[in-house]
């Protein structure tokens, strides 16, 4: 019993220390967002971090820093951040299960990513394009976004980062033929 209370505690205090670690850091984030004046890119990686910081603990405050990186994004013809943005809002969609929307802003993002050549961002936005059709049903469509990611993953990604995305991907194709079979 005495060990299970120690196990309890330690947990506890772990995720406190985590929480209070994550809430400096948006709170460092935010400092500095203020004190920035130029809208640049910095500013735009800013207000990414910050949106993917909330985007599931304070989705609302989240979707508005997305809108300001594609606002600063627009203003200074950042295509990167045109694409993260768009990303953004499609990811703030997709978590609210409203597709049509999701789709509509991850596609605007595949079409930068796809303009400065971002293999990374259409990796990231194929796997969003990939979960909702199957959700929808579209099971040939997700599976083709998913064989397009393989592609890309092992032409370009290296290390870890290829491993975990190869075994995202296999895992979103596994649960495809679940539903099939």
């Amino acid at each position: 019993m005495k060990n299970l209370f120690l196990l309890i505690l330690t947990l506890f205090l772990v995720s406190h220390n985590v929480s209070s670690q994550n809430t400096k850091f948006i709170d460092s984030l935010k400092l500095e967002l203020e004190s920035r004046k130029t809208d640049d890119s910095i500013k735009v990686s800013i207000l990414a971090m910050l949106h993917e910081k909330l985007m599931f603990s304070k989705p609302e405050e989240a979707k508005k820093y997305a809108e300001q990186e594609l606002e600063i994004s627009k203003k200074i013809n950042y295509k990167k951040g045109l694409g993260a943005g768009n990303m953004h809002l499609g990811n703030y969609y997709a978590n609210r299960i409203e597709n049509d929307s999701a789709i509509y802003y991850f596609n605007k993002a595949k079409s930068y990513f796809k303009e400065i050549n971002s293999q990374r961002g259409i990796i990231f936005i194929n796997h969003s394009l990939a979960s909702i059709e199957g959700i929808q049903g579209n099971y040939d469509n997700a599976i083709a976004l998913n064989e397009e990611n393989i592609k890309l993953i092992l032409e370009t990604e290296k290390g870890d980062s290829k491993i975990k995305f190869i075994g995202a991907q296999y895992s979103s194709l596994s649960y495809i033929y679940i539903y099939i079979y």
